[in-house]
């Protein structure tokens, strides 16, 4: 199953949107998840303009990433991975 993770790119560091407070987390496994790129281009564009609005001195840029999401399901056992 394709979803899309929004990347958040500040400076040179690269970090994931976690909610729609704008947290972000360097750690992938965090990232919200997107089931339609549409909706996770739109929340770049909110995210993007919320960190330049509140950072301007600061270069930052948000884009929209493709990934896969596959879950197994095994004796109650619920596995995630992001590849």
């Amino acid at each position: 199953m394709e979803v899309f993770i929004v990347q958040v790119k500040i400076s040179r560091q690269i970090y994931y949107l976690i909610d729609f407070q704008f947290t972000v987390s360097k750690n992938i496994q965090d990232s919200m998840l997107f089931f339609n790129e549409t909706n996770a281009e739109r929340a770049a564009a909110m995210v993007e303009r919320f960190l330049e609005e509140s950072k301007s001195d600061i270069n930052i840029s948000c884009y929209t990433q493709k990934e896969k999401l596959e879950l197994f399901v095994k004796e109650s056992l619920l596995l995630e991975t992001l590849d």
